[in-house]
């Protein structure tokens, strides 16, 4: 909420602060040290059922779709992510 308002620095997940209008990256890249892997899995007992199977499917679809938003490649919109020079410009913070 301070980020949004102007008043700090937040370390979110660029799928989330690439959407909020106000605020830019104050890094041109996602921080390596924060960057994670994400798995979806299943109970091997599981894995041949139907539901399960449209699950995968359906959400591994979605997010193959949106790999580069969620990776933080592009911007919300498939655009280049707003970046500033290292200085939040709506806040004049360094």
């Amino acid at each position: 909420m301070a980020a949004r308002l102007g008043m700090g620095l937040a370390v979110l997940p660029c799928y989330l602060g690439d959407l909020e209008p106000g605020l830019v990256r104050v890094t041109p890249e996602p921080i390596p040290v924060l960057v994670r892997e994400l798995w979806l899995v299943t109970h091997s007992d599981l894995k041949t059922t139907a539901r399960v199977r449209a699950f995968f499917e359906v959400v591994g679809g979605e997010l193959a779709r949106e790999r580069a938003l969620i990776s933080g490649s592009v911007g919300c919109g498939g655009k280049s992510p707003k970046q500033t020079d290292g200085f939040v410009q709506d806040s004049g913070v360094l």
